[in-house]
């Protein structure tokens, strides 16, 4: 099986090495390169031929979503895979720009690999499904410090359906535990306040 050629575009080292390291215990992905700007990035594409290129958008010579059309000019057929800081606010931009996936650094390094891999075969990316109006209710208040039985109380839910909507909502934003769902949503996405009734759910108890 041919493994999937990864050219990183970062400037931050530490997490260009975290990658690199991290990336480098899945057999299906092999990091070819890494650039800390664009001008070298689409210098070494042209020797490296990578399948795919992990792009951090914020760069020193460019510093928006143009960059995504000038490496696919020069290899139309490469995935372009945008890995930011910036949470999902450019998500949609992103896309529109040509981006065929969007991650967040913040997500497992598992995930991100997996994600990859998915990109790189042409699937549609997980992190495209948007969370229901309950499990932004769980999120949230997770995000507060609630416990499970203190939210299932909030909420008026069992402790068991919590943990289901917990669940689904850990799945769907690739993270490992409420804690990282904690950090994730109070610094990322501060979505709207919980809603008395969810019109997705019927809420069995």
């Amino acid at each position: 099986m041919n493994r999937v050629r990864v050219l990183i575009v970062d400037d931050h080292v530490v997490v260009v090495e975290g990658l690199v390291r991290l990336l480098s215990f899945d057999k299906r992905i092999e990091v070819v390169g890494r650039a800390a700007s664009l001008s070298e990035a689409k210098t070494l594409m042209q020797r490296v031929e990578p399948d795919v290129i992990l792009l951090d958008v914020l760069l020193p010579d460019s510093k928006d979503l143009s960059s995504i059309g000038v490496l696919k000019a020069i290899q139309p057929h490469v995935k372009v895979i945008v890995l930011t800081g910036q949470g999902k606010a450019i998500r949609g931009a992103a896309v529109r720009a040509g981006a065929d996936g969007f991650l967040t650094k913040e997500l497992a390094s598992d995930v991100i690999a997996q994600r990859i891999a998915e990109i790189a075969a042409g699937s549609p990316q997980h992190d495209e499904q948007e969370l229901t109006h309950r499990e932004i209710d769980v999120c949230r208040l997770v995000a507060e410090g609630l416990t499970n039985e203190e939210i299932a109380q909030s909420l008026v839910l069992s402790v068991n359906t919590v943990k289901t909507h917990l669940a689904s909502a850990l799945r769907k934003l690739g993270l490992r535990d409420r804690v990282a769902v904690a950090v994730y949503w109070t610094t990322r996405l501060m979505g709207p306040a919980p809603t008395e009734h969810s019109k997705d759910d019927s809420d069995s108890r």
